[in-house]
């Protein structure tokens, strides 16, 4: 999910793929579900005359 280098953490998770595809659950929907619990979502842009800020999520997005 993120790559890990000296500045960042990350937490590895082993998703069971079978389990998964009995569940009707694709991979790559389950790792954004997670991605999204972990770091947040981006809301949107919050302008404020020219200048444009990022709105919700995380400090890093």
């Amino acid at each position: 999910m993120t790559v890990a280098n000296d500045r960042v953490d990350y937490l590895p998770v082993d998703i069971d793929r079978v389990t998964a595809g009995r569940d009707a659950m694709p991979v790559s929907e389950l790792q954004e579900m997670m991605r999204a619990q972990v770091e947040g979502v981006r809301a949107g842009m919050v302008a404020d005359g020219v200048r444009r800020a990022r709105s919700g999520g995380c400090a890093r997005c």
